[in-house]
């Protein structure tokens, strides 16, 4: 949607579809095989989802990017001066940037490979060619856009295709006729094309009907495609998914609308909403859906000054601008439903722990929040050491620190119990006065 939210649904195995928390503002996203990637509209790149080779880790000081890709476990980004960075795995060497790969305009990443488009319209790719698919054919030129993952697809300015790499699956034969195309995805074994009047033409491997292009669709903007999955953004923001559902990727959640911008890859589907904020939903834990985007939760305890070991209630509230929310929270195994006012009264004993994990479910069951809250237990005077109980231990931290002020390198401030910037008999008074106290 315009303001920048996205939505996922997926297998999340990796968390690669639970948004980091406060992301906002978000003008592309970019969905590898177990991570995602997004561009915010201040230029800077958040990652989330597998990291097993540092995929997610963002090189420090990565600033002015202006469009980011995701391969299998690789990520590249683009910078408003027309250089390319890239991280994460480097087997085949699709994140060294050859030299003199200056002034280009658009990036895709593919199964470890990465392809970019220069300004005067030619390719340049690298990495894994065990296809041919970083062999760039002599005469491509007057290129407008590339994508690839075992494959690559090229679009002319003519509005024709080129496609090379690997073909077991008839995903480099371009269908008879094909013209007048305006944008091109390229899945795991199958291809599509969007043509100027709307419509959307898919080819190559069509075993969960990824390229069965959904009866009466029409009016597209945008596509993408996953691994064995395809998406359509219509016209009037709304969202078409069709293939491989096996992890919820094609369930378009209800109400879904006002979308921007869409990216898929992996058996992933992602939206782009109108306000720059991610959201997501599926059926693996995968939470938030977008009409969710308004939820407003408030967690509180009474008492607020509660004792370790005490009684209290945890009080939660869920609304939907200014609507109580109809569901339910859960804490640990035990499920408590929303009241007409959308809220939860707990009763808790704090002895069991110090920190809550809070989840929050819609009518539907569908996970839409989830948070922690830490309990704000006042501190035992005297336990220096933070286990609950003044005890020795604690004596014998002050012991180490007796007779010492600030100036000394012994000096430990925890040990100046009363203030007086000396560690010093007082301090061990103070101690005996709760020797044996304990919260546990």
């Amino acid at each position: 949607m315009e303001n920048g939210n996205v939505a996922a649904w997926r297998d999340n195995n990796y968390g690669q579809c639970i948004m980091p928390e406060e992301l906002t503002n978000v003008k592309a996203i970019a969905a590898g095989y177990s991570h995602t990637v997004a561009l915010k509209e201040d230029g800077t790149v958040v990652a989330w989802g597998r990291n097993d080779a540092d995929q997610c880790k963002i090189p420090s000081e990565l600033t002015n990017v202006k469009a980011i890709a995701a391969g299998y476990n690789h990520t590249v980004a683009l910078k408003e001066d027309g250089s390319v960075v890239a991280w994460g795995n480097n087997s085949y060497g699709q994140c060294y940037i050859p030299t003199g790969v200056t002034n280009i305009k658009a990036i895709a990443a593919g199964n470890c490979y990465t392809v970019v488009l220069k300004e005067d319209g030619t390719i340049a790719a690298w990495g894994n060619n065990n296809y041919g698919q970083c062999n760039i054919p002599a005469d491509l030129i007057n290129v407008k856009a590339a994508a690839g993952d075992g494959f690559t697809i090229a679009l002319k300015e003519d509005g024709t295709v080129a496609v090379w790499g690997n073909n077991k699956n008839g995903q480099c034969n371009i269908p008879a006729g094909l013209t007048n195309v305006k944008a091109i995805v390229a899945g795991d074994m199958h291809a599509a094309a969007l043509k100027e009047d709307g419509t959307v033409i898919a080819w190559g491997l069509n075993n969960y009907g990824q390229c069965d292009i959904p009866e009466g669709l029409k009016n597209v903007k945008a596509i993408a495609a996953g691994e064995r999955h395809s998406v359509a953004l219509k016209e009037d923001g709304t969202v078409v998914s069709w293939g491989y559902n096996g992890d919820g990727q094609c369930n378009i959640p209800g109400g879904l609308k006002d979308v921007v911008k869409i990216d898929a890859s992996s058996d992933t589907t992602y939206v782009i909403l109108e306000d720059g904020s991610i959201v997501g939903i599926g059926n693996k834990n995968i939470i938030i859906p977008s009409m969710y985007s308004f939820l407003n939760t408030e967690v509180s305890i009474s008492p607020e000054e509660i004792q370790k070991g005490e009684d209290a209630t945890l009080i939660i509230n869920a609304s939907i601008n200014g609507t109580p929310l109809i569901g339910t929270s859960e804490i640990g195994n035990a499920s408590y439903a929303l009241d007409v006012d959308g809220q939860t009264l707990i009763n808790i004993n704090t002895k069991a722990s110090d920190i809550y994990e809070i989840k929050i479910f819609d009518e539907n069951g569908t996970l839409i929040k989830k948070k922690n809250l830490k309990l704000a237990i006042p501190k035992i005077l005297g336990d220096l050491n933070n286990d609950l109980t003044v005890n020795m231990l604690d004596v014998i931290i002050v012991a180490k620190a007796f007779n010492t002020a600030p100036e000394d390198p012994e000096y430990n401030p925890i040990c100046d119990l009363n203030g007086d910037n000396v560690i010093n008999i007082s301090d061990i008074v103070k101690i005996a006065m709760n020797f044996n106290i304990s919260y546990l």
